[in-house]
């Protein structure tokens, strides 16, 4: 397999490895180089471990590849190239060097982000999402695994190698409900598909960065019965400090019924700023809010793990007699000791067609998870 080679010095198509940033189950990524135009920055270079021994499935990674790269935006981790490396596909992207949000929610205890940081955040994500829905693109996993930054401290939305193209349709139905369960929506874990839980999860995000916590923990199986039938704890009651129109807007977002939320992210991300001007935030002017800090709950080992994106078995979708009384905590994963990896995560179905893929994310290395439906794939 392509992960037991040393790939360090060598070349994979026009880039020259300069080092292994990280492997995981899906793929190995490297940090690059380019061959021949060596002034050029950096790159993350992302070998999949699946092997095409098959034309048409490589032919169908380089189409979904190139749909990928159509993906233009400012906040949006660009595909810079694509390929086969003898028999195994690999996708290149920019590097981003400062981490994800994941990394700075785990810091929030001891060096909190401020309001403004917080809501400068939300706001280049959502005009990412905006302009992916409004190409008819809808994210799916949107979790702060794959919010990272550049070295200017920029927002680049990642992962969107395993979004979903909607035609005409503003809902979509699928049978492999996958994601990150704790920002998943009610209708994602039923296999319902639409704009409408990418806001839900930026809405979670928001949550976990005013409060220090998720709106929901446990295992997959006891998250999937809390978003669909329990309502999470008010913000406010986990941190007094958050001004009550941003509570507001965050409940309003994850809201059980698509249909109950805001219009779109953008009136989202609207609502958390537009603070009514007669409400004082904390007894103190809007000059000192700009600047204010939220003091936030402690956040604990069960918060901050990393979750996988799992696939939510058909059987599990029953209705559930009762809730469980006690919610079990998430079981710690093993964290990465490598630098953070800043590439979208990747998914291929090989027997359909681009627009239905599945997911199967490989979030310890923030690349693209690579799964192949037909074809052999050698030990």
């Amino acid at each position: 397999m392509a992960s037991e080679n040393n790939y360090t010095d060598k070349q994979i198509g026009n880039y020259r490895v300069i080092s292994k940033l990280a492997s995981g189950a899906f793929g190995s990524v490297y940090l690059g180089k380019h061959a021949i135009f060596t002034k050029r920055p950096v790159v993350a270079i992302k070998l999949l471990h699946a092997y095409l021994d098959s034309q048409e499935e490589r032919d169908r990674f380089l189409q979904e590849a190139e749909w990928l790269e159509m993906l233009q935006h400012q906040h949006i981790l660009p595909i810079i190239d694509a390929g086969v490396h003898e028999g195994f596909p690999y996708l290149v992207t920019e590097y981003a060097p400062n981490g994800s949000l994941r990394d700075r929610i785990k810091r929030l205890s001891s060096d909190p982000l401020s309001v403004e940081e917080c809501l400068d955040i939300l706001s280049q994500v959502d005009q990412a999402l905006q302009y992916a829905h409004e190409q008819n693109i809808i994210h799916r996993d949107l979790a702060p695994g794959n919010i990272l930054f550049n070295a200017k401290n920029e927002v680049l939305l990642a992962d969107f190698g395993i979004a979903t193209m909607l035609d005409t349709a503003s809902i979509k139905q699928t049978t492999n409900p996958i994601g990150t369960p704790p920002y998943m929506a009610p209708e994602q874990f039923q296999g319902e598909i639409s704009k409408e839980i990418d806001q839900y999860a930026l809405g979670c995000i928001a949550y976990e960065l005013f409060t220090g916590q998720r709106p929901f923990t446990g295992n997959p199986a006891e998250l999937m019965y809390k978003h669909i039938n329990e309502n999470p704890i008010p913000p406010r009651q986990l941190n007094p400090n958050v001004p009550e129109h941003m509570e507001q807007a965050i409940l309003k977002a994850v809201a059980k019924k698509r249909n109950d939320r805001h219009a779109d992210v953008s009136a989202f991300v609207e609502a958390l700023k537009s603070k009514p001007k007669s409400q004082p935030v904390n007894g103190t002017s809007n000059k000192h809010e700009r600047t204010s800090t939220l003091t936030r709950t402690p956040i604990n080992s069960v918060h901050t793990s990393p979750l996988s994106p799992v696939p939510i078995l058909a059987e599990s979708l029953n209705p559930v007699p009762q809730a469980p009384v006690t919610a079990a905590p998430l079981a710690p994963e093993t964290e990465s000791k490598t630098s953070p990896v800043n590439a979208p995560n990747w998914s291929l179905n090989l027997g359909k067609a681009p627009k239905a893929n599945t997911i199967n994310v490989d979030p310890n290395i923030g690349m693209p998870g690579h799964h192949i439906s037909a074809g052999a794939v050698p030990s």
